[in-house]
């Protein structure tokens, strides 16, 4: 989650060229922090269904809890302050097949 609107900053200083912009302006340490409460709590509910997993996927969005509005690359992630940009989550898609295929679920995801 950002603390700040990411569209709106972005559009404040993004440049001519199009070239990413990834300042202080843009990114802010995650503001997630009930995230981070529920995420151990999740876990502790899931253990008790064995039909159940945890699949925590933060650090894709703000990797070492670092948010951003757009990422080094230059793709916008969030479309607001917490709702992410189809864009950015279509780049995250094998990284999260991989992540379920650890949890065991490849055979859904065979090619």
């Amino acid at each position: 989650m950002l603390s700040f609107d990411g569209p709106g900053c972005l559009e404040r200083y993004t440049p001519t060229t199009h070239e990413p912009v990834v300042t202080d302006a843009s990114s802010a340490r995650s503001t997630a922090t009930p995230s981070r409460r529920r995420s151990p709590l999740s876990g502790s509910a899931v253990q008790r269904f064995p039909n159940a997993m945890l699949l925590d996927l933060n650090d894709l969005v703000c990797p070492g809890g670092q948010c951003a509005a757009q990422n080094p690359d230059g793709l916008v992630v969030f479309r607001d302050s917490q709702h992410l940009t189809d864009s950015f989550v279509r780049t995250q898609v094998a990284k999260v097949i991989d992540r379920l295929k650890i949890l065991g679920l490849g055979p859904l995801f065979a090619r």
